[in-house]
C-alpha cells in the first residue's frame, strides 16, 4: 500500500508542478467547463492549440492545489479566488494568444459525436418496412 501511495503522491506533485510552470509561462488562464465530455473533444482542442497553449483536465483538487487555495499559497495574485470557481467537470486552458482569437475559436468550436443515451435527435431517419440487412442475398434491403 505504501508504494502505491508514494506513486500517487509523486504523480500529484508532478502534475501540480507542470500546471504551475505552465501558468507562469502563459499570459492567460481560462476555466473550461464541460458536460459529459468525451475524449474526442480534448483531442481536437489539444491538436488545434498544440503550439499555442496547454489544456489540463485533472481532478479538481489537483487543479486547486496548482493555483493555491488561499493568499499565502497562491502562485499568482488572485488565483486563490479563481480556484473557488473550480467545481464539476472542468479544466484549465492556458495561452498567450489574444483574447479575441481565443473567444472566436471557442464560439466556433464543434466536435461531431455519436449520440448518447437520452440525446435528442437532430435529424429524422426513416427505416423502410421489411427486413433491413446488409446482406441482400438473404432477402434484406441493401
Amino acid at each position: 500500500k505504501k508504494k502505491h501511495e508514494l506513486k500517487r503522491q509523486r504523480y500529484i506533485e508532478e502534475t501540480v508542478e507542470k500546471i504551475e510552470d505552465s501558468i507562469k509561462n502563459f499570459n492567460f488562464i481560462f476555466l473550461v467547463k464541460v458536460e459529459e465530455m468525451r475524449n474526442s473533444f480534448i483531442q481536437k482542442f489539444r491538436a488545434d492549440w498544440e503550439s499555442k497553449g496547454k489544456i489540463f483536465f485533472h481532478k479538481n483538487t489537483i487543479l486547486k492545489m496548482a493555483l493555491g487555495s488561499d493568499k499565502p499559497n497562491e502562485i499568482e495574485e488572485n488565483l486563490g479566488e479563481f480556484s473557488k470557481e473550480i467545481y464539476g467537470e472542468c479544466g484549465f486552458f492556458l495561452t498567450s494568444k489574444p483574447l479575441e482569437e481565443v473567444r472566436e475559436y471557442v464560439e466556433n468550436f464543434t466536435v461531431k459525436e455519436y449520440a448518447r443515451l437520452r440525446s435528442i435527435a437532430t435529424e429524422t431517419v426513416t427505416i423502410p418496412a421489411g427486413i433491413v440487412s446488409h446482406h441482400p442475398e438473404k432477402g434484406g434491403q441493401p
